[in-house]
């Protein structure tokens, strides 16, 4: 006699090149879902380093031009040079001159990127819920963390890699003086510090997501990376900043720039600790927390009216305040800094005639030594660049409700699609501005103790918003008209995009319409009080047009992951 019962099917064996695009395997999944991260901070980089390398070739060909070109670029005290991160090595070379002058890109773009994908990489999929299906296979939750973490690292080391291949063959095919030529080594190794000081600030996202959630992880993280680079940076030219300087990675590491020629393996053992240590806790973290529990750290509850329970825009609102209010004060140190370092600025002016000349043409209503004018000429740059990437950071929250599976459930109540898409994004719209008017309180307060004008660098602040939100509707446009997972990558591609055409345009000499694709060249001196309409209008269009194309987008497409 017979049971009927038949025995188990065998498991279906998945091939190693299967698993790596994705089937079978959560390194695999965690690799592919970073493709397109991949090709923007690979693309961005690799178009840098061409860039940069036939400007030298063709314009300062010569040793004459070479040093003439160098000179007249160097020639700014460290306080105006300090966005280029620090001592200015072998800047005659053309491995020396690209770190010099676009180190800022190179460093910060892979930091950000580690750090939005490794605050959520867990934290999303709780949300979502698939972490309960996840775990209750035959994988320890360890492994699951440690096969997340090693997809980002994967993901990390293929970018760096294409971003070395292409600084060798730059070196090689531009090379026109001696020290030109970017040996493979010295890429490679150029790579793995630009791989570290990104995975440096993810891993920090990483080990504290669980505690503060995906928005207060990447804020902090954000600030500490940026607060590294920009110690460094002027640590120089600002007492208070040289004090701070050996908690800097990039202090640690600042004699280590391959491509320039000069070489300090040892100083990326720090590093590398780093990146251990934060990723043993966020992983620590995860195996002994139940499923689903994040913030186990107290905070002050947020007011009723944040809480999510009166209607999309405010649950919108409320889900990003804290994310947003971190970006905000990490932004705002740095506005801080600045404004209280005015009076070192005016000294350096003035010690210049040359210099005081030149900054009199171009703010010719401007007072050398109000904190407003130390934040238009050392802020405002850097500030526009770091509210793109808090709006990417938002805009990526917002997109989450689609891709974590929670849209499903909320379209239930009685209320159009397109009306709950414009909802929610006006409150990832007040999430940035937010930012903004963190940022402005910390500069109110810097200038206040100089005893400064507060009230024009609190309302020039606000430029910040107006940047931030039209960032944040290119993503809202992406993420209603094409999916959720490009509503970040848009951002992140419009933010980094805009800065390159304002570095490369005047340096490539290109047309006039293609420079006013710069959004960030077009509001004039905010902090000194000179607004230009054109940037406020372009901003508010750009805004209110992702706005209105992501919901008539959304209105007519299907839900996706």
């Amino acid at each position: 006699m017979t049971t009927g019962a038949r025995p188990m099917a065998a498991e279906i064996p998945v091939s190693m090149t299967r698993r790596l695009f994705g089937l079978g395997s959560l390194f695999g999944k965690t690799l592919r879902d970073s493709r397109r991260a991949i090709l923007i901070v690979a693309g961005f980089s690799a178009a840098m380093l061409m860039v940069s390398g036939a400007f030298i070739s063709s314009q300062w060909p010569t040793e004459a031009t070479r040093a003439e070109g160098v000179a007249l670029t160097t020639a700014l005290p460290a306080i105006f040079t300090g966005l280029y991160g620090g001592d200015a090595m072998n800047v005659d070379t053309l491995g020396g001159f690209t770190n010099w002058r676009y180190g800022l890109i190179f460093f910060l773009l892979p930091g950000v990127w580690s750090l939005l994908a490794l605050s959520g990489t867990l934290v999303n999929e709780m949300r979502r819920g698939s972490m309960d299906l996840i775990a209750a296979g035959p994988h320890p939750r360890r492994n699951i963390a440690l096969a997340k973490l090693g997809g980002h690292m994967a993901a990390m080391s293929v970018a760096m890699v294409v971003v070395a291949l292409v600084a060798w063959l730059v070196g090689t095919a531009f090379a026109t003086l001696p020290g030109d030529a970017i040996p493979l080594g010295a890429a490679l190794g150029y790579a793995v510090l630009m791989g570290l000081a990104g995975l440096a600030a993810g891993s920090i996202a990483f080990a504290l997501a669980p505690f503060l959630g995906r928005g207060g992880a990447a804020g902090i993280a954000a600030a500490v990376l940026v607060g590294s680079w920009l110690v460094n940076g002027y640590r120089q030219s600002l007492p208070v900043l040289d004090a701070l300087s050996p908690l800097s990675w990039f202090t640690w590491t600042a004699g280590h720039r391959p491509i320039a020629g000069t070489y300090d393996w040892m100083s990326l053992v720090w590093l590398a600790l780093i990146v251990i240590a934060a990723s043993a806790v966020g992983v620590l973290a995860f195996e002994r927390r139940d499923i689903g529990h994040v913030g186990t750290i107290r905070v002050p509850s947020l007011p009723r009216a944040l809480l999510g329970i009166s209607g999309p825009l405010r649950r919108s609102f409320g889900e990003r305040f804290t994310g947003a209010a971190a970006w905000g004060v990490g932004i705002g140190l740095y506005a801080v800094i600045i404004a209280t370092s005015a009076s070192e600025l005016q000294r350096v002016v003035e010690e210049s005639p040359t210099l005081a000349n030149v900054m009199r043409l171009a703010f010719p209503n401007a007072d050398l030594g109000e904190p407003g004018f130390a934040l238009q000429i050392l802020f405002v740059q850097l500030g526009t660049l770091l509210i793109g990437f808090a709006a990417a950071a938002i805009v990526g929250g917002w997109a989450s409700d689609e891709s974590e599976g929670r849209l499903e459930l909320l379209l239930t109540a009685p209320m159009a699609r397109a009306w709950w898409h414009v909802r929610t994004a006006l409150g990832a719209y007040g999430a940035v501005i937010l930012v903004s008017l963190v940022v402005a309180l910390f500069a109110a307060v810097g200038v206040a103790t100089t005893g400064g004008d507060s009230l024009t660098p609190f309302t020039g602040t606000f430029v910040l918003a107006l940047y931030g939100t039209a960032m944040a509707g290119i993503g809202v446009a992406a993420g209603g008209l094409l999916r959720p997972s490009f509503a970040a990558p848009a951002v992140i591609m419009a933010v980094v995009g805009s800065m390159l055409i304002d570095i490369l345009a005047p340096i490539l000499d290109l047309p006039q319409w293609v420079r006013d694709l710069a959004l960030a060249s077009h509001f004039g001196e905010p902090m000194v009080g000179n607004w230009n309409p054109v940037g406020i209008i372009a901003s508010l269009a750009v805004a209110t047009g992702g706005l209105l194309i992501g919901a008539w987008g959304f209105s007519r497409r299907d839900l996706r992951g």
